[in-house]
């Protein structure tokens, strides 16, 4: 019996709720699969946790004119025009818009994510999908240090930049250059730091008690 994935089945049949129908739907709707089950999300509020907050007094902002926690909405529709692919995740209470937009920064081609909550931006990431070599990393690393640190070096791996507001910048070094800009204040992240503490306490009961069976059994 062939298995049709929920996915593949939206896209045949085109009933995309919440979704705005795009010839690029499969490439996003994989993106986005991991951002309704907030995975994604719990992912990266684990990753800036883990890692030590190096402070700013510069505003952690998108481009300077986006600040987080505002009603941005129409000033953002006004600089990047039409999204390239927009979702919505109703859940937990939360009533999530998330926007992708291709865009060139510095000749490099970057996927851009914009993350809402009652019209209120709350995370945000570049996502550099160009192959970026290790000269090109430094470089772009280099800039986000002059501009929030007036220089200052930090390792990026281990450290993350933060400012007065609880905004924090995450680079990621993966395959793909992942800058992310986390409202750590804001009430979705909040929320789902909650949400990720009921998880992760759930997954160490569930340790414990596969270890207690094993001691018990061996």
């Amino acid at each position: 019996m062939r298995v049709i994935s929920p996915l593949l089945n939206r896209l045949k049949n085109k009933r995309l709720i919440g979704h705005s129908y795009h010839k690029n739907y499969y490439y996003y709707g994989l993106l986005t699969e991991h951002y309704n089950d907030f995975s994604e999300y719990l992912r990266v509020i684990d990753m800036y946790q883990k890692k030590e907050s190096v402070g700013t007094n510069k505003t952690i902002a998108l481009q300077e004119d986006f600040l987080f926690n505002f009603d941005n909405k129409s000033q953002i529709s006004r600089k990047f025009k039409n999204s390239d692919f927009k979702t919505r995740i109703q859940k937990n209470k939360l009533d999530i818009k998330i926007y992708f937009y291709k865009i060139i920064i510095g000749g490099y081609k970057v996927r851009l994510e914009i993350h809402q909550c009652h019209r209120k931006m709350f995370y945000c990431n570049y996502t550099f999908t160009s192959f970026l070599n290790h000269k090109q990393h430094q470089e772009i690393t280099k800039i986000i240090q002059e501009k929030y640190l007036d220089g200052l070096p930090i390792d990026t791996d281990t450290q993350s930049i933060i400012d007065t507001d609880q905004t924090q910048l995450v680079v990621e070094n993966g395959l793909e250059l992942k800058i992310h800009y986390i409202s750590t204040n804001s009430a979705p992240i909040k929320a789902l730091s909650v949400h990720q503490e009921t998880h992760t306490n759930k997954k160490v009961r569930v340790m414990a008690r596969m270890q207690h069976e094993l001691r018990t059994n061996l």
